[in-house]
């Protein structure tokens, strides 16, 4: 009876630990959503079609003249001119409006949340990589349906590379925090709970020998073998 109650209190355990993540889980969906602007979304039907553009909508270099860094390799080129060491582009200066602007500090920090928010996204799928580089094809699609709807200036690059290029500088860190470290944490406080349930059961143990007079600790067997053989005395 006593072993069936332990196994009920586990399961609670369980069920609360389940329960917490899936309340973590539509939370952190409601904050993409609400990114996004989607509306009354089932979030456990939830699919990257629906927010990723028509790739014949996707602007250009004809469409926005204006904008300086299509390509990544415009944009190194930029980095190591006068012009550069000159201009004040922000804190992250290969993003761009569609005038050529850069982007303001205040939509830098909301753009590193929503992208904070897709990471989370990509693991809670299954989907996050251990390196950045070996995202999958759907990985890519989320990412880039998360990012661009929320921050429609992903759009101007020619194969997404500024997504890409902010994503692989960012990436390391937040797997590090979040998925990393916190495995590690959840193996410590296992083996500490093991240790504690070993360390309970001993003492038990001990305390059931000492109640036979016994001062010293024994195994299972010699402990068997003694009551058998007081038995036949």
């Amino acid at each position: 009876l006593q072993s069936l109650h332990d196994h009920c209190k586990t399961l609670d355990m369980q069920i609360l630990k389940i329960t917490a993540e899936r309340d973590m889980i539509l939370s952190n969906f409601k904050l993409l959503a609400g990114a996004v602007q989607l509306r009354d979304v089932d979030p456990f039907k939830f699919s990257a079609t629906f927010i990723s553009p028509s790739p014949g909508d996707r602007p250009n270099s004809e469409t926005h003249p204006d904008v300086k860094f299509w390509n990544k390799s415009e944009f190194l080129t930029w980095l190591e001119s006068y012009e550069a060491q000159l201009a004040n582009r922000g804190k992250l200066p290969y993003l761009e409006q569609e005038n050529s602007d850069p982007v303001l500090d205040d939509e830098v920090d909301a753009i590193r949340k929503t992208l904070r928010g897709a990471f989370s996204e990509l693991n809670n799928r299954g989907l996050a990589p251990a390196r950045w580089g070996n995202l999958t094809a759907s990985g890519t699609d989320l990412m880039n349906g998360i990012m661009e709807k929320a921050h429609p200036i992903f759009r101007l690059a020619n194969n997404g590379w500024k997504l890409h290029h902010l994503a692989i500088s960012s990436y390391p860190s937040w797997r590090r925090n979040h998925i990393e470290n916190a495995g590690a944490n959840e193996n410590s406080k296992k083996r500490k709970q093991s240790a504690s349930s070993e360390s309970i059961k001993s003492e038990v143990n001990e305390k059931k020998i000492k109640g036979m007079n016994l001062t010293y600790p024994i195994n299972v067997a010699d402990f068997l073998q003694l009551i058998l053989w007081r038995l036949l005395q």
